[in-house]
């Protein structure tokens, strides 16, 4: 009986321990149980629309980043001071056209099959799924406001013009304005669990991979390069650890110092590709070094950045530590993906 009653005190203190490990696990949440369903607008299922969890609700995360970097270079400091980033989910891929035109009525991308500046998709490839482009942070917010009220959640920005708000739900696309300065004064309540953009620290500790993973301290989203600090920025770029990650410069274009820009169109592959077609990093987030630069912080223009590089960028701009700030621009190469916070 003695025997007996220690077996089974042996077998529980197995099962207590084990079940204190798993739920003091940082990681415990499978990727496939982090990856949200596609969206469905108007009865239409659009692809592409998956967000990952990176932090769980009910969790914080506390990181100590440093950004501008005196160098491109992935492995470095970083230097936000001390950041508590709350539970938060991030779009698994950058917004697609399809997915844009969903929720706006309007496909304003340059970068398009139709478009005789770029170049013909590569075999597979479908336009509707590019990315997004020549979109400000202006229709950013009205495009994440009116897509939050689609799916019942609590849009997350506010703009008030001459004291008075803006009819983001009416307002037509025309009267959306390109410019800085046009609009009023712009707040983000990031307590809402409405779309918005990510935060710089979001953004980038996504694109790290998590704290504490193995590509915290990469070059890239998702892989390290095999060059040498000097070699980082030269030209052209031959590194085949970042062509299997992102869209740029060197993959979308000659090889060669040197290019022939009213030749560019007949380069298969010039310009923005369908998402999701290069490698994921550690967290399942594709694009996040190449293929659009994306936009990222706010509400402020002047916290606006750009983040992660684009086809039209070399390599050292698609580095996860590269920080440009921005403004309310509109351009070819960019784009965003979007993020909520979890309660």
């Amino acid at each position: 009986m003695i025997m007996k009653k220690i077996f089974y005190l042996f077998v529980l203190s197995i099962v207590l321990f084990l079940a204190g490990c798993a739920s003091n696990k940082e990681e415990g949440i499978s990727l496939e149980d982090r990856v949200s369903d596609c969206l469905e607008i108007e009865g239409n299922i659009i692809k592409y629309t998956n967000d990952i969890v990176v932090i769980p609700a009910g969790q914080t995360k506390v990181v100590k980043h440093q950004w501008g970097m005196k160098n491109y270079h992935g492995r470095g400091s970083f230097a936000w001071s001390t950041v508590e980033l709350k539970a938060y989910a991030l779009g698994q891929y950058e917004v697609t056209q399809e997915f844009y035109e969903a929720v706006m009525k309007i496909n304003p991308s340059a970068v398009t099959d139709t478009n005789p500046k770029f170049a013909k998709l590569f075999e597979g490839e479908e336009s509707k799924y590019r990315p997004v482009d020549s979109v400000t942070f202006n229709h950013i917010m009205v495009f994440c406001n009116r897509l939050s009220k689609m799916m019942g959640l609590e849009p997350c920005y506010k703009i008030i013009l001459f004291g008075k708000e803006v009819d983001w739900e009416n307002i037509s696309y025309e009267e959306i304005p390109y410019h800085d300065g046009e609009w009023g004064v712009v707040s983000c309540n990031y307590d809402s669990n409405g779309y918005r953009l990510p935060t710089n620290e979001e953004w980038e500790y996504a694109a790290r991979g998590g704290l504490g993973s193995r590509s915290w301290q990469y070059s890239y989203a998702g892989v390290n390069t095999n060059k040498s600090e000097q070699g980082f920025s030269e030209r052209p770029y031959e590194d085949e650890a970042l062509d299997k990650y992102g869209w740029f410069w060197d993959n979308i274009t000659v090889k060669t110092k040197t290019f022939d820009f009213s030749k560019k169109s007949e380069r298969p592959g010039y310009g923005s590709h369908q998402v999701g077609l290069k490698k994921p990093n550690s967290l399942g987030f594709y694009d996040m070094s190449g293929n659009i630069c994306e936009y990222a912080g706010g509400p402020e223009r002047k916290e606006l950045t750009q983040r992660g590089g684009g086809w039209n960028s070399y390599a050292f701009g698609c580095s996860v530590s590269n920080v440009e700030k921005c403004g309310i621009i509109y351009a070819d190469d960019f784009g965003f993906r979007i993020a909520r916070t979890l309660k």
